[in-house]
């Protein structure tokens, strides 16, 4: 018998067969897709804590704005009335009394988050010695936020934890130099 190998379909012309671009395209883009879907897939895991953490960052500063707001306006409010505290109750009433000094028409839902000083309630400020010290409220945060905004008598208001307020709520009165 003769070595002539068994028919194989290719060329006509008797050439060995032509492979199919088509496969190895398919497969290119098959690679390309399964590289960019693993690529965001650790995109977001990476950027997934990066996003949370500057959304509380915003809340922070939402709430750090507002307490700085009513305390600027707690503040007008006492140049008013001969330098003296609104009755600080934990209640409405301080709302409806710093109301007219607030611009923004979102006091009502500030103020219900707040925690007030009592011992500020109806005091004047002339007589108190340790006013930077001396917090009037502190504007309580959602439980995910461990930080919050704390107003302080002079109008400044800080960030800190909950642990670290200052517990001076007692007012020291000045001592009258002779």
């Amino acid at each position: 018998m003769s070595n002539i190998p068994p028919f194989q379909m290719g060329d006509p012309q008797g050439g060995p067969p032509q492979k199919s671009t088509t496969n190895v395209w398919l497969w290119v883009v098959l690679g390309l897709a399964g590289t960019c879907l693993l690529c965001g897939v650790i995109g977001a895991a990476v950027l997934f804590p990066l996003l949370a953490q500057a959304r509380q960052s915003a809340k922070l500063s939402g709430s750090l704005s507002g307490a700085k707001s009513v305390a600027t306006s707690l503040a007008i409010y006492m140049s008013d009335f001969d330098d003296r505290f609104p009755p600080m109750d934990n209640g409405p009433s301080i709302v409806e009394k710093i109301k007219p000094y607030v611009k923004s028409t979102r006091l009502e839902t500030l103020a219900k988050g707040y925690e007030w000083n009592t011992a500020l309630s109806r005091l004047d400020t002339k007589n108190i010695e340790n006013s930077p010290e001396l917090w009037m409220f502190v504007a309580t945060q959602p439980s995910d936020i461990k930080r919050e905004p704390v107003a302080f008598v002079d109008t400044h208001v800080k960030i800190i934890k909950r642990e670290e307020i200052p517990t001076i709520t007692a007012v020291r009165p000045k001592m009258s130099k002779p």
